[in-house]
């Protein structure tokens, strides 16, 4: 990874970001295809930031909404 570093998060990256483990982050949102693996380098995977931004975006929206309901 070099000019295009800033454009994904490591697995490790993502899991602190969502406020996750590993496990969830796979189990979770990427064997449900809410998230998927976009890049390889040898082992290491990687997800574009934007979508678990995104990601990030709609569960806070849901969860507002879901409040509101309440």
């Amino acid at each position: 990874m070099t000019d295009d570093q800033s454009l994904y998060f490591s697995i490790q990256e993502a899991c602190e970001y969502l406020g996750c483990g590993r496990t969830k982050l796979y189990t979770h949102y990427l064997n449900q295809d809410l998230l998927q693996i976009k890049r390889k380098v040898g082992n290491r995977s990687f997800i574009l930031k934007e979508d678990v931004e995104a990601l990030l975006r709609n569960e806070a929206l849901t969860d507002q909404i879901g409040r509101a309901h309440v």
